[in-house]
């Protein structure tokens, strides 16, 4: 079977002591916005297009807090994924997802820890960003 590889942009998006997280609509899991990067395209350019485009959010003070692969199946596909994550800030309080399949919430960072979040690695590397500010790399194996 042959693996597709991706390279995603991510953001940890803070606005009150809450984070932005992301979900498709059919699916009972969050996963923190972003997008695959297109042709050209560098991750930070990549990051506000795709929240142009879902949400059509602005996002400032951009910064590099780490990276993630990830390996999975979907819909009986082989995927390897590799985030790069950044944190930003937002001046939006309401979300709405500008994508029908998308579902945007603001979720306080003390509910992350019970937050279906995948991948789950990620999810554990932004809760121990949350605390010690340090960069973090993570990986499947």
């Amino acid at each position: 079977m042959e693996t597709t590889f991706e390279v995603i942009a991510r953001g940890v998006i803070l606005k009150d002591d809450k984070i932005l997280l992301c979900k498709l609509k059919d699916k009972d899991y969050y996963y923190f916005p972003g997008g695959h990067l297109e042709k050209g395209e560098d991750t930070v350019e990549a990051l506000k297009r795709e929240l142009k485009e879902e949400l059509g959010m602005e996002i400032k003070k951009i910064n590099f807090i780490g990276a993630s692969e990830n390996s999975f199946q979907q819909n009986g596909e082989s995927k390897q994924e590799i985030n790069l994550v950044f944190s930003a800030e937002t001046e939006e309080q309401k979300v709405q997802a500008l994508e029908d399949h998308l579902e945007f919430a603001w979720i306080e960072k003390e509910f992350l820890v019970k937050t279906l979040i995948f991948p789950i690695s990620l999810k554990e590397s932004v809760i121990n960003w949350l605390e010690e500010r340090k960069n973090f790399y993570t990986s499947w194996k």
